[in-house]
C-alpha cells in the first residue's frame, strides 16, 4: 500500500515536474517562435528571432551565413506557417526574400497569432558571438559594475573561426555611452588572444558607437593616427555582436589603451599611464587621480613609480609649459625638454582637424617612462564625437586649441602650447608633411570606402535600434573635413586676420574663429541656439561684421 502510494507521489511530482517545463518552454518559444541554425566549416551557431515591438519578428543573419544553409528551427509547441505555408524541418532561409514583410502565424496556448517576419542579412565585417554563464545580459545590463563570465567564438567576415575562448569577465564600460540603450562592453579574456590580427591581450573594449550613427568616426580617426605614425595608437575591428545568440547590433572591437606589450609598448615598471578628465567622471569610474596645480585631473589607469612621482613629473611639464620663459622654476628644465614635441604636436592635430569636442579635457592620454624621460601624449582614444557628429560643430571651431576648457578657470594646455612660435611650427611642419596628403585622401575617397565596407552591417544595426543610416553620410564627413582643412590651413597661416567669439559654459568653452569684418552668421546653424553677450546679456546680432573679439554665451532655445 504504502509503495504504491509512493509511486503516486512520484508520478505526481514528475507531471509537475512535465508541466512546468512545458509552460517554460512556451513561454520560450512565446518570445522566439523560430530560431536559425547557421552552419559553417568552423561550426554552428544558433541565432534567435528578435521581437520588434509590437508584432514584427526580425532574422538577423551575420554577413557569412549561407542562407541556404542557415535552417529554421521551429518547436511542436508552435507550430509555424510563412505566407500560410507550414514550415517543415528542413526549412532554410533560403527559403523566403530577404528585407521583405512576411506574415507569419502560430499556435500558441490555444490562440492562433499572427506576426510580421523579416528576414535581413548584414556583411563585410566579422561576427562576434558570446554566451554569458547565465544565458542572459539582464544581470551585466543592470550596472557597470556588475560582470559575469562566459565564452566567445569570433568569425571573419568570410565565416572563417578566428578565435574560440573563455570570458573570465564581461562588464559594461563607458560614461555618457553607458547611459544609452545600446550599451558599450569591456572584456577580459580567460587567456591572451590575437583576434583579428590585432595582437594577443586579455583585455578588449567593444565599442557601441550609439553616438555615430556612421560607425565611421572612431575607426577611421585611429586607423588615421597609425597611418601617420602616430606611437601606439589602438587598433579597431568592425563586428555583428550576438549575444546568447541575440543580435545585439554593430559594434568596434578595439584594443584597450594600456600598458602591454601589444598595446603601450613600455616598461610597467618604470612607467605610467594616465588620462586627462572631466572631474565629474572621479564619481563614475573607481580610479585614483591627482590634480594638477592648474586644475587639470589626471585619472591614473597605469602606474609603476608612485602617485608622488607621478606628480612632480607632470608638474614639471606644466610648470614649464605655462612659464613665460618656458622654463619649470623647481627642475630648471624647459619645456622642450620635459615633453615629446612630435608627440604632443600629432595629438593636437588630430584632436583640432578631427574637430573633437573634448580635447584637452575628456579621454586625453599621456604616457611617461623613466627610461625616456619625456611626457608623451597619446594614444588617441574616444572620436565618436568628431567631425559634426551632433551636428553642433561649424567648420571654423577651435577645439583643440580653444582658450578654456572648465569655466574659464584655467587656460588650455594645448592653447598655451599653439602660441609658443618653436610649437607652432613644428605643428605646422607635421600637418604639411604628414597629415595633409592622407586627410585629403581620407575626404575624397577614404570615407566612401568605409561606408561601402560596414554600410549592409550598418544597415541591420538602424533596424535592431531605430538609428538612422544613409551611405551619404560619407560624402558629409569628407566634405566637412575639407572644409576643416581649408579653415585651419587659413587660420594658421594668419592668425591675426580671424576675431575669436568664444562661448562661455558650465562645463567647457568652444571658440569660434571668424575672418575680421565678416559677419557670425555660421552661428545660426546650429539648431535652437540663441545667442547673448556675455557681459550685458543682449542678443548678439550675428548679421553684424566681426571687428573684436567677443565673449558669448549659447543659451538653448525650447523645441
Amino acid at each position: 500500500m504504502r509503495r504504491n502510494k509512493t509511486i503516486v507521489l512520484i508520478m505526481t511530482a514528475l507531471l509537475f515536474l512535465a508541466a512546468a517545463v512545458i509552460v517554460y518552454y512556451q513561454e520560450q518559444w512565446e518570445d522566439f517562435p523560430l530560431t536559425v541554425i547557421v552552419e559553417s566549416e568552423a561550426g554552428r551557431e544558433k541565432i534567435q528571432s528578435w521581437k520588434k515591438i509590437p508584432d514584427i519578428f526580425y532574422i538577423f543573419l551575420p554577413g557569412y551565413a549561407d542562407p541556404e544553409g542557415a535552417k529554421i528551427q521551429t518547436n511542436w509547441f508552435h507550430p509555424v506557417s510563412i505566407e500560410g505555408e507550414s514550415v517543415g524541418k528542413d526549412a532554410s532561409c533560403a527559403d523566403y526574400p530577404f528585407d521583405v514583410p512576411l506574415r507569419m502565424t502560430y499556435f500558441s496556448r490555444g490562440r492562433t497569432i499572427e506576426q510580421t517576419l523579416i528576414f535581413t542579412q548584414s556583411g563585410g565585417v566579422a561576427t562576434l558571438y558570446l554566451d554569458t554563464a547565465s544565458g542572459s545580459m539582464d544581470y551585466v545590463n543592470q550596472s557597470r559594475d556588475h560582470s559575469e563570465g562566459g565564452s566567445l567564438r569570433l568569425y571573419t567576415p568570410e565565416g572563417t573561426l578566428d578565435c574560440s575562448a573563455g570570458v573570465q569577465e564581461m562588464a559594461g564600460r563607458g560614461n555618457s555611452t553607458w547611459e544609452a540603450e545600446k550599451k558599450p562592453y569591456r572584456l577580459k579574456l580567460a587567456a591572451q588572444q590575437n583576434l583579428l590580427g590585432m595582437g594577443a591581450a586579455k583585455d578588449w573594449i567593444l565599442l557601441a558607437n550609439d553616438f555615430d550613427s556612421s560607425h565611421i568616426r572612431n575607426k577611421a580617426s585611429y586607423d588615421f593616427a597609425r597611418e601617420i605614425g602616430a606611437a601606439f595608437s589602438p587598433e579597431a575591428q568592425w563586428v555583428d555582436f550576438y549575444a546568447n545568440g541575440e543580435y545585439l547590433g554593430l559594434y568596434l572591437l578595439t584594443e584597450r589603451n594600456q600598458i602591454h606589450p601589444q598595446r603601450v609598448a613600455i616598461p610597467e615598471e618604470e612607467s605610467f599611464l594616465v588620462s586627462m578628465e572631466w572631474p565629474a567622471r572621479t564619481q563614475w569610474e573607481q580610479l585614483p587621480n591627482v590634480v594638477s596645480q592648474r586644475g587639470n585631473l589626471l585619472m591614473i589607469r597605469q602606474n609603476g613609480l608612485g602617485q608622488e612621482r607621478l606628480r612632480q613629473v607632470w608638474q614639471s611639464a606644466e610648470n614649464a609649459i605655462y612659464a613665460d620663459d618656458g622654463i619649470d622654476p623647481v627642475t630648471g628644465k624647459h619645456w622642450r625638454e620635459l615633453i615629446d614635441v612630435d608627440s604632443w604636436a600629432q595629438q593636437y592635430l588630430l584632436r583640432e582637424v578631427f574637430a573633437d569636442g573634448d580635447a584637452c579635457a575628456m579621454s586625453q592620454f599621456f604616457y611617461y617612462t623613466q627610461s625616456g624621460g619625456r611626457l608623451y601624449a597619446g594614444p588617441l582614444w574616444d572620436m565618436d564625437n568628431t567631425l559634426n557628429c551632433w551636428k553642433t560643430q561649424i567648420p571654423n571651431v577651435l577645439t583643440a586649441a580653444r582658450r578654456h576648457v572648465w569655466n574659464g578657470e584655467q587656460e588650455s594646455l594645448f592653447y598655451t602650447l599653439c602660441r609658443k612660435a618653436e610649437f607652432r611650427d613644428r605643428v605646422l611642419g607635421i600637418y604639411y608633411e604628414r597629415f595633409r596628403p592622407g586627410l585629403t585622401a581620407l575626404s575624397l575617397e577614404g570615407f566612401a570606402r568605409y561606408a561601402e565596407i560596414v554600410s549592409p552591417a550598418a544597415a541591420m544595426n538602424a533596424v535592431r535600434w531605430d538609428r538612422s543610416w544613409q551611405p551619404e553620410c560619407a560624402r558629409e564627413l569628407g566634405d566637412f573635413l575639407r572644409e576643416r582643412m581649408a579653415f585651419l590651413e587659413g587660420y594658421w597661416a594668419s592668425p591675426e586676420d580671424y576675431c575669436l567669439i568664444e562661448e562661455a559654459g558650465e562645463v567647457q568653452w568652444r571658440s569660434y574663429a571668424f575672418r575680421r569684418g565678416e559677419p557670425a552668421q555660421a552661428l545660426g546653424q546650429i539648431p535652437n541656439a540663441g545667442w547673448f553677450v556675455y557681459e550685458t546679456g543682449e542678443p548678439l546680432d550675428l548679421s553684424q561684421p566681426v571687428t573684436r573679439d567677443r565673449i558669448v554665451r549659447m543659451i538653448e532655445n525650447e523645441g
